[in-house]
């Protein structure tokens, strides 16, 4: 009886241990990008503040289409972020393109400023086309002033018809942009917006930001001279 016992026992510990396991795999699973955390270090981050200015930026969220979707250039600027694919371990609970703003994923936005992650998701069933300029995503915050939201960034346009082109989104692909964490005595809300066309445009999620009034003051903008005769950028 006592080696049926044991036989048992080893059984039974086995068995519990193996639907642990899978139990847990489950759940590792069933996280989104919403839920990833920072993967900067203390001695990383040592050195690193957030963004105080007073003024608003020019848009920063560069990406381009999958090699697959990919076109020949007309004399438009190609950005090397390019999509990663959406797998089974990011769970939507809507099959529809989002815009997801991730707080908790603290990442350099550049090499002294700290940064948030934002992602651009296609879990739907058809490729997006999106307008761009040199790359650059019709894509700008904007933060609660009051009871309205108002931009605190702006789109710079371009002289040259070259600059302006399209590029895809395929079905369960994602693009990730690195986007900068505000720093002010203005205690609010932000978000990011995305131009789809003129009657669409959609939002991220909300976040508590802190960030300086003068954000939402369209004369003040950060500006842009050319480099050269070729550059189109004059704002």
């Amino acid at each position: 009886m006592k080696v049926i016992y044991l036989i048992f026992s080893i059984l039974f510990i086995f068995n519990s241990c193996n639907s642990l396991q899978k139990a847990g795999e489950v759940n590792l699973n069933q996280r989104s990008l919403s839920s990833k955390v920072s993967s900067l270090t203390p001695e990383e981050m040592k050195n690193m503040d957030s963004l105080n200015v007073d003024f608003q930026i020019r848009g920063f969220c560069y990406a381009y289409s999958s090699e697959r979707n990919s076109r020949p250039s007309n004399g438009e600027a190609h950005s090397s972020n390019t999509p990663k694919i959406v797998d089974s371990s990011f769970v939507f609970e809507k099959k529809e393109l989002q815009l997801i703003l991730n707080e908790k994923e603290l990442v350099k936005f550049n090499t002294s400023v700290l940064g948030n992650k934002l992602y651009l998701v296609n879990p739907a069933s058809d490729k997006i086309t999106f307008k761009a300029m040199d790359s650059r995503l019709y894509i700008y915050p904007e933060a609660l002033n009051g009871n309205n939201w108002e931009p605190i960034g702006y789109l710079q346009s371009s002289w040259c018809g070259n600059s302006y082109h399209t590029i895809i989104l395929d079905t369960n692909e994602y693009w990730e942009f690195n986007v900068p964490v505000f720093k002010g005595n203005f205690e609010t809300k932000m978000r990011y917006a995305l131009i789809i066309d003129k009657q669409t445009t959609i939002y991220s999620n909300e976040i508590n930001a802190k960030m300086s009034k003068q954000q939402f003051n369209a004369d003040r903008q950060e500006g842009h001279e050319p480099y050269n005769i070729m550059d189109p950028y004059n704002n």
